[in-house]
């Protein structure tokens, strides 16, 4: 009987996560870390998959606590064992955790002598435990499952391409007895709509076993890449047009029958023939890149590489002139001129009939950035409201629809912004005068040199000044400087005499009063407050 035991570890700090499953060595102790999650939801659908010997996690998280995650699988009678570690000395949750049977009860920081002894405790009494079973086929399957596991981590590792040599993977492949052989071979990858959480790990059982059924008889390996891809290994005799319609009337059949039966659109990347396994990360990467010109929502739901563009993307150089033009518009509040030169923006990334998607995304988080840089030479208030990432938000859209409202929403949202808040807009000396102060806060900055800059006399710059923005124009130059002069104090270890000079004053005296008469504080007392 194999005594190792199989190790979930479940934490929302990845360090501490990471760590436990790396830091230690684990097979010493009879021991073998079979995942790690970082909520329970996670935890719970990898117990559902790997059905762990002992559970390892925190109780505070997200989604889901460990608390939560220990109540359902006791309901669901699933016998694996629990150990808690918590940041929180709560008699409450003590309380809970011996409701529930929970071997151990560790707080953080963690010692790591005391959590190796308390799992080898486990460890021995779990072993005790299933050698007194009676219900062999349990044991039977809990071996199977975990079988599956390894061969899911394999065949991931393939993507990831972690193996150096093929006698590495063939070794792995006779251990393992996979059914794929280290010949050619091609990577599916099928992607679907969202599913709600409650509903998630039976879909993802029924879809995997869909998909098993429709290439029985083929050579090959089905399994999750994570939670929401599914990919398939198989092997092939190269690319040959016959044997890739097959592939694609066998991925059709899957789309119809998942359609009919659950109401989830799928779509699947087929990626290129590999020469073997050693190289099957190319063809996987394949897959990903077909599979992303789902971004312009035809028809279409299955993706080869004949989808994609082999015209090389146009240079990408900064269009400032257009981009400042959109951001005289946004800050105009013109909204005619807004959708002009959106809809001319959006033809021209069309250089051919369907450019790659990542082409697309990358032009429109450009876009956003540039005029989200540009606004802020007018009303730098516009930058409250900044608090979408634009990488993030456009990587996240799933279409070029998506992407094109969203955008279009973002821009009328800054224009209305602007027209509400930004009183002096419509004069342009102004705006002017403040983007030359802005580019110039670092030097010193006299009244003579602006007016140059708009075409005015000094002392009626200075009067048009005060009567346009209420504010006297040395007191707004200082008022400016003061404020930068604290995101650096608070952000870094700056001496004073250097920010001082690197601000425009002609000495550290003027300076210092200067910033006391703003704050009530000196630079340093300042820095010392909040550094």
């Amino acid at each position: 009987m194999d005594n190792t035991l199989s190790l979930l570890i479940v934490d929302d700090e990845p360090a501490i996560r990471n760590g436990l499953a790396n830091a230690i060595e684990w097979e010493e102790y009879g021991i073998k870390v079979i995942g790690a999650a970082s909520d329970g939801y996670e935890a719970l659908h990898m117990v559902h998959q790997f059905n762990p010997h002992i559970i390892i996690t925190d109780i505070r998280m997200p989604n889901c606590d460990g608390l939560e995650l220990i109540r359902h699988i006791k309901e669901e009678e699933i016998s694996s064992k629990f150990i808690i570690i918590s940041g929180y000395n709560d008699f409450k949750y003590a309380q809970t955790a011996i409701k529930y049977q929970v071997f151990s009860y560790l707080l953080k920081p963690i010692q790591i002598e005391e959590l190796i002894k308390e799992v080898i405790n486990l460890r021995d009494a779990t072993l005790t435990e299933i050698q007194n079973s009676q219900n062999l086929m349990n044991t039977r399957q809990q071996l199977q499952k975990q079988n599956q596991a390894l061969k899911d981590h394999f065949c991931i590792r393939l993507l990831d391409n972690e193996y150096k040599n093929e006698a590495e993977i063939d070794e792995q492949l006779k251990n393992l007895k996979l059914s794929i052989q280290n010949t050619f071979n091609r990577v599916l990858v099928f992607s679907y709509d969202s599913i709600p959480v409650q509903d998630s790990l039976g879909f993802q059982k029924y879809i995997r076993q869909t998909v098993e059924d429709s290439f029985n008889g083929y050579s090959c390996a089905v399994f999750f890449r994570d939670a929401g891809t599914l990919a398939v290994i198989i092997n092939t005799s190269g690319n040959k047009t016959s044997e890739m319609e097959i592939f694609k009337k066998i991925c059709s059949n899957i789309i119809e029958s998942l359609k009919r039966d659950t109401d989830i659109n799928i779509s699947i990347g087929i990626g290129d023939a590999a020469p073997n396994l050693l190289n099957t990360q190319a063809s996987f990467f394949c897959a990903l890149e077909a599979l992303s010109y789902r971004l312009y929502q035809t028809r279409q739901r299955i993706f080869d590489s004949s989808i994609i563009s082999r015209e090389p993307t146009p240079v990408i150089t900064p269009d400032t002139k257009t981009n400042q033009e959109l951001a005289d518009a946004i800050f105009r509040s013109d909204l005619p001129a807004i959708d002009r030169l959106l809809h001319q923006f959006f033809h021209s990334l069309f250089y051919v009939e369907i450019p790659p998607p990542n082409y697309i995304r990358g032009m429109c988080i450009f876009l956003v950035i540039d005029v989200q840089n540009g606004l802020l030479g007018y009303y730098d208030e516009i930058n409250r409201l900044y608090t979408d990432v634009p990488y993030e938000e456009i990587n996240r859209l799933q279409s070029f629809r998506e992407i094109r409202e969203w955008i279009t929403n973002k821009f009328n949202t800054y224009s209305q912004y602007m027209n509400q808040n930004c009183l002096d807009k419509k004069d342009p000396i102004i705006q002017k005068a403040k983007a030359y102060i802005k580019e110039n806060l670092y030097n010193k900055i006299k009244a003579e040199n602006v007016a140059v800059h708009v075409g005015l006399s000094e002392n009626y710059f200075t009067f048009y000044f005060k009567k346009k923005t209420n504010n006297n124009f040395k007191s707004y130059i200082q008022t400016l400087k003061i404020e930068k002069a604290k995101e650096h104090l608070k952000t870094s270890n700056i001496l004073i005499s250097e920010l001082s000079s690197m601000l425009g004053y002609d000495d550290y005296r003027t300076f210092n009063r200067a910033f006391k008469k703003e704050t009530g504080l000196t630079p340093s007392e300042y820095q010392q407050k909040y550094h």
